[in-house]
């Protein structure tokens, strides 16, 4: 958004992958600024973390935003926003996950949950490196499936993550600092 600088991924390539495992125990959350190029089907992710059953990820899919969660056992929840609100347009995308609740958000004008009552709420995602603009670890045994990485086409400007719930007032402190550093609504 306006004249700050931003990390373009090209939805081939690029992608980033952390030097270490995540810090995320049991619950985080998430803000992103980012903008989607929607000129091929697009479903790359800002934030992807596996291991195992285990899955953590926010991105876009078809232009919208998107969030999964799943725990060791593969009890899992997926929260979609509505088409409305496009990913193709430069946006503050906040995830929480906070007890057994994933929460959504896209600027301040549009947000959705999801429960998942069997999820183990004592489940960390700290066993494995996460990656930024890509799904997937590459299989430890050649030959990597020419489909099996999900790349983010689009830029994302900044990410900031806490390895905690944080409370509505932290919250919007933060998205207030964001919309005031890149101007998004």
């Amino acid at each position: 958004a306006n004249d700050k600088t931003r990390i373009a991924f090209n939805g081939t390539t690029d992608f980033f992958t952390s030097n270490s495992n995540s810090t995320i125990g049991t619950e985080f959350t998430m803000f992103f600024v980012a903008k989607v190029d929607v000129s091929a089907t697009e479903t790359g992710k800002y934030f992807y973390y596996e291991n195992g059953s285990s899955l953590l990820y926010v991105g876009s899919a078809n232009n919208q935003l998107t969030a999964s969660f799943s725990d060791a056992s593969g009890n899992s929840g997926v929260v979609t926003l509505s088409a409305a609100y496009k990913t193709s347009n430069f946006h503050i995308a906040m995830i929480r996950l906070d007890n057994k609740r994933l929460y959504l958000e896209y600027n301040n004008t549009a947000s959705d949950s999801v429960q998942q009552a069997s999820y183990d709420n004592t489940h960390t995602f700290n066993a494995a490196p996460y990656n930024i603009g890509s799904t997937g670890q590459a299989p430890s045994v050649p030959p990597v499936p020419a489909d099996y990485y999900n790349y983010l086409k689009g830029d994302i400007q900044e990410a900031i993550i806490y390895n905690s719930s944080l409370n509505d007032y932290t919250i919007g402190q933060v998205k207030s600092y964001l919309n005031k550093k890149y101007n998004i609504y």
